[in-house]
């Protein structure tokens, strides 16, 4: 590049004496110059953003944690859109890939809508201890015989009123479907209905900021606890469910209730980017650190959590009922004649 040269000047024109002189100069120059302006334009710009992102994060804090988060270490979610996920806890996936957290603070009522034998046991039990009005498949007033939630969530949207009774006063619902049928494919009684698929609308509009909890687990071994509880699998077959019409059991196969499960999480998901009002949680149930994440997100300690009704819990009830009504002829005579030690038993192991 050609050499600029500059006038001689008195050195006591100062600045001026450093002016280029050639036209060819000056046009390096003003194109250096603005070079200069345009990086530093870009650079203030970069900045400016970072500090709206984070002016929006801090807002997004405030609306949903309050004063509970002080200390959390949290990230904001962006996403492509530019928005930002509203996730409390995003566990890894059903598939073991892994999923990014962040943690919010839960409003209440609490709901879970995850499918039936994905830990709602588990899950009624941690509320309890953390002494949250929790209903875990039955509902009703206090000190008045309860139904099952869906047999009355169904009845009330039939009849055009909102889902939840309001004087029931549960901070959480654990289980909401309902599964009581008898008979055969052909003729059953009973009631099969599962609000968590069905219910979604009527329940946000009756709630519409409710903490969502999708309790997830690896499907396979879903289908495995499905096909091993109580006939469930057979159960679900004489329903009517959306995505899964009644089906004889002889035509039931698992890839079935692997599209049922994994259908209801999209569900969920899509549900809930719709209505972002909602908190969501997803919790893989049989990962280790599962009492951990719901212990950040809704308080306790680690003595609220721990697995309930599992398929041991299950087998060890139906051999302890089987014991007493081969000793007393039935459960009924058994409680009429037990010592109130042995009713204490009971009780535990009835309510594991």
């Amino acid at each position: 590049m050609a050499s600029i040269s500059y006038h001689r000047r008195d050195k006591k024109r100062g600045i001026l004496a450093l002016l280029p002189k050639s036209t060819g100069d000056k046009i390096l120059l003003t194109l250096l110059l603005l070079f200069v302006v345009i990086v530093v334009g870009i650079f203030s710009s970069l900045q400016l953003a970072g500090a709206r992102s984070r002016i929006k994060f801090a807002d997004l804090v405030e609306r949903n944690d309050g004063t509970e988060n002080v200390g959390r270490k949290a990230e904001a979610i962006r996403n492509v859109d530019g928005s930002y996920q509203n996730q409390l806890i995003f566990p890894p996936s059903v598939d073991g890939s892994d999923q990014t957290q962040l943690i919010s603070s839960p409003s209440y009522p609490v709901i879970v809508v995850g499918m039936p034998k994905t830990g709602t046991t588990s899950i009624s039990h941690f509320f309890e201890c953390i002494n949250k009005r929790t209903s875990h498949q039955f509902c009703g007033e206090r000190g008045r015989p309860k139904e099952e939630c869906g047999a009355v969530m169904k009845t009330r949207i039939e009849a055009g009123l909102p889902p939840f009774d309001e004087i029931w006063g549960y901070e959480v619902y654990t289980q909401l479907d309902v599964t009581r049928v008898k008979g055969n494919f052909m003729k059953w009684t009973g009631v099969c209905y599962y609000p968590q698929i069905e219910a979604l609308k009527e329940m946000h509009e009756q709630y519409p900021d409710a903490t969502f909890i999708l309790s997830i687990r690896n499907v396979k071994d879903w289908i495995k606890s499905v096909y091993h509880h109580q006939g469930m699998n057979y159960r679900i077959g004489f329903c009517n469910i959306t995505g899964f019409p009644p089906v004889d059991r002889m035509y039931l196969r698992e890839a079935m209730f692997q599209k049922m499960f994994l259908s209801q999480i999209q569900r969920v998901r899509d549900f809930v980017k719709k209505y972002p009002s909602h908190r969501l949680v997803e919790l893989d149930i049989d990962a280790n650190d599962a009492g951990e994440k719901m212990i950040k997100t809704f308080g306790g300690d680690s003595n609220c959590w721990m697995k309930k009704n599992t398929r041991k819990d299950v087998q060890q009830r139906a051999s302890y009922f089987a014991e007493i009504k081969q000793k007393h002829g039935s459960i009924r005579n058994y409680r009429r004649s037990a010592t109130r030690k042995e009713l204490n038993v009971f009780k535990s192991i009835v309510v594991t």
